[in-house]
């Protein structure tokens, strides 16, 4: 997958499983049969509530709205 840029929550997820892009995809396809993208949906939900207790102000009516804070620490959770 040389070459592609990837959305950095997608790379966040996959250095927090300690693998590439490439390896996490192949991983989730046999995990999540019919939904690979299961994991990864399931891990995000997971950050979040972790986020918003150490950055309430990125959210609105429960929505989060400073997308830019939520990946920059998602980058310093999982360099």
């Amino acid at each position: 997958m040389s070459g592609e840029t990837f959305n950095p929550r997608w790379l966040a997820y996959c250095r927090a499983n300690g693998r590439d892009s490439g390896s996490q995809l192949a991983h989730d396809r046999e995990e999540w049969k019919g939904g690979a993208m299961c994991g990864f949906i399931l891990w995000c939900r997971e950050q979040l509530p972790i986020f918003s207790k150490a950055n309430p102000g990125a959210f609105r009516l429960g929505t989060l709205v400073d997308h830019a804070a939520y990946d920059a620490w998602l980058g310093a959770r999982y360099p």
